[in-house]
């Protein structure tokens, strides 16, 4: 039996790419965003369409943000901004 999936990807400028199929017949969507501007706008827009369990931006969970970029690795801390990154 054929199975339709639909992400409403176009609500945060992004287009959507099925990645995996995890346990329990559960799918994982990578949307290819050019650049988030607002990560906990975009988190609790994210979390309102149905069927979206997490994110994966973790907003407001750690104190290190470890950034691969093309000239090395960025280390970000919460030293000196107020709460978690």
């Amino acid at each position: 039996m054929g199975r339709s999936y639909h992400a409403d990807s176009n609500c945060v400028g992004a287009w959507a790419c099925l990645r995996a199929c995890a346990d329990g017949d559960h799918y994982i969507l990578d949307l290819h965003i050019e650049r988030i501007e607002d990560p906990a706008a975009l988190e609790r827009t994210l979390t309102l369409i149905p069927g979206v369990v997490e994110t994966g931006l973790f907003v407001g969970r750690t104190g290190v943000l470890i950034v691969g970029t093309p000239g090395g690795v960025d280390v970000l801390t919460t030293e000196g901004h107020d709460g978690p990154l």
